[in-house]
């Protein structure tokens, strides 16, 4: 049982990640990719201070995202530039959380933890 509802959370997820690639702009992408990434950081005890190391390269996020690696450094630096987000090296810092949060078509699903619709 438990086995379905993680297929259905991460069909939930998917869906998420397609909506949001296919109908945002760049930098909506981009702060909800951060925002996804620090809380999915965060249970493996990451995250210091909303700060975390990037586990991918700019490439990478530009391939998750469906933009080009120019691009995407270009965002990273727009919102670096506006306060939202502050760059050292690989590390990044959620500066403005509510900010990113209004760019971001993110939302956090909790798991579901009932199962009575299920057959058996």
């Amino acid at each position: 049982m438990q086995i379905v509802l993680s297929i259905q959370s991460e069909q939930a997820e998917l869906i998420d990640r397609m909506v949001t690639v296919g109908r945002h702009s760049a930098e909506s992408r981009l702060a909800a990719f951060l925002l996804d990434l620090r809380d999915r950081l965060r249970p493996l005890h990451q995250v210091t201070d909303n700060a975390f190391d990037l586990p991918v390269t700019q490439l990478d996020m530009a391939d998750l995202l469906g933009l080009t690696a120019v691009h995407t450094n270009r965002v990273l630096r727009s919102l670096t530039e506006q306060g939202y987000i502050q760059r050292i090296g690989r590390r990044i810092a959620l500066l403005d959380e509510a900010a990113l949060s209004k760019l971001a078509p993110y939302r956090t699903r909790e798991p579901m933890e009932n199962a009575s619709w299920l057959p058996g």
